[in-house]
């Protein structure tokens, strides 16, 4: 298994160096091709570096068989086509074209793990940067995006990639994913593209995500799956490894794996499937989560001894502390001291929201939401008909509690006067109102 990861290695320096040279992606040699339903094969260029681009099949009629094969036959000699068509159009805009030229994966786990700002995400085998430089955006500066890659030559292109695109929420640690280089319990989602089945041993992989998660923590990666059993000539062969072939599991292997681990709520969608000689090879999305830990949250008003903790939790998510001692504050305590906190302002019968924040250790266990309806029951326990709020990364949250967004301008005269408004929320934050009546 040794050679295996040095070959893998190997394989993904070549890339490196090619991209940091000016170069493509460059092509490696892989299995003949298998024509589906006819038992023919040749030999053409595969795109080989990482990922099902490896995978020199012709399509069959199923739209998504032709899309993975399409990309099997990708290279005319010299060049891998990248993975970016599996992002929507723009997602990948404005990311530096080295990052997005590495990118060989076989599917968007950016987006199947749902990131919100704030949040910390580990990349496992993170490549040129592509997946952390669009999971960093979706942070927010409040987030962070950790990837962890082997191969130096791969965490050169990645952080020049991250000065390419000005981002300081990311950090590339030099690592493997069956030992990773991080504490225990600091991620909320862990994402990987087409990675997990280039490891020799998938049991440490799974364990290590399921140590640097916290409880309620989310696993979701894209990867390579067998959905016929294949015959040891393709799992024994290196090649065939480098590939993103031959180390790929079964899927219900890859569902007892993660079981084993300790993880919940597996779901695995599977599509592109394409011929591998007897077996079949497709892509799949994995989520999984680290189950939550046994709470029992109260909420009720933020007292004198709370106040160390609660500005604690305001820093540690970059919200500003001005006129926090004038706010009235509702807070969920979990063992005795608050876990998350929503603060609620007074402005000639006004109401603006503001300091919502979950102790990072607990996200996921919807302890802010708790305490955002707390505020907004007691706004509107006071009569008043309408909660006003600015943020500068949490719209989609807000919205999801039936906030809307608005033009700053229309804001009621009493909040815009605020010093909250007037200094201590920036002129690019979003407006947003929730309406209670």
């Amino acid at each position: 298994m040794t050679d295996i990861r040095e070959q893998v290695k190997q394989r993904y320096a070549r890339t490196a160096r090619s991209l940091l040279a000016g170069g493509g992606a460059c092509c490696g040699t892989a299995a003949p091709q298998q024509t589906q339903g006819r038992g023919k094969s040749t030999e053409p260029p595969c795109c080989a570096p990482t990922g099902p681009s490896a995978c020199c099949c012709s399509p069959g009629s199923d739209p998504a068989e032709a899309e993975l094969a399409a990309r099997a036959s990708c290279c005319s000699g010299s060049e891998a086509t990248p993975g970016d068509q599996y992002y929507s159009p723009g997602e990948a805009e404005g990311a530096p074209e080295t990052a997005v030229q590495a990118s060989l994966g076989c599917g968007n786990p950016v987006a199947l793990a749902r990131l919100l700002p704030g949040q910390v995400v580990v990349d496992l085998g993170s490549g040129g940067g592509l997946d952390v430089i669009l999971a960093a955006r979706r942070v927010g500066p409040t987030g962070f995006v950790y990837g962890v890659d082997m191969t130096p030559e791969m965490l050169e292109l990645a952080r020049a990639n991250q000065h390419r695109a000005s981002l300081e929420n990311v950090a590339f640690l030099e690592g493997r994913i069956e030992q990773l280089p991080l504490g225990d319990g600091i991620a909320d989602v862990i994402i990987s593209n087409c990675v997990i089945n280039l490891a020799p041993d998938k049991d440490a992989v799974l364990r290590e995500c399921f140590r640097v998660l916290h409880p309620g923590g989310i696993l979701a990666v894209s990867d390579t799956v067998f959905t016929s059993r294949p015959p040891t000539a393709v799992t024994s062969d290196p090649d065939l490894w480098c590939q993103c072939v031959a180390g790929a599991l079964m899927v219900d292997d890859y569902r007892s794996k993660l079981a084993g681990a300790g993880f919940t709520d597996i779901d695995i969608q599977v599509s592109g499937r394409v011929t591998w000689g007897p077996a079949q090879l497709a892509s799949a999305y994995i989520r999984a989560r680290k189950p939550r830990a046994s709470l029992s949250p109260v909420i009720r008003e933020a007292t004198g001894p709370d106040m160390p903790a609660i500005r604690e939790l305001l820093s540690c998510s970059g919200l500003p502390l001005a006129g926090i001692d004038y706010t009235e504050l509702m807070v969920c305590d979990v063992g005795g001291g608050p876990a998350a906190v929503a603060g609620l302002e007074w402005h000639g019968g006004e109401a603006l929201l503001r300091s919502v924040a979950v102790a990072r250790a607990l996200r996921s266990h919807g302890l802010g939401r708790a305490v955002v309806k707390a505020a907004i029951a007691r706004t509107r326990d006071r009569g008043t008909d309408e909660l006003f709020l600015l943020t500068t990364t949490a719209g989609p949250y807000f919205a999801e509690l039936g906030f809307e967004a608005v033009e700053r301008q229309s804001l009621p005269p009493a909040l815009s006067a605020s010093a909250e408004l007037q200094g201590a929320c920036p002129a690019t934050a979003t407006a947003m109102r929730l309406k209670l009546v």
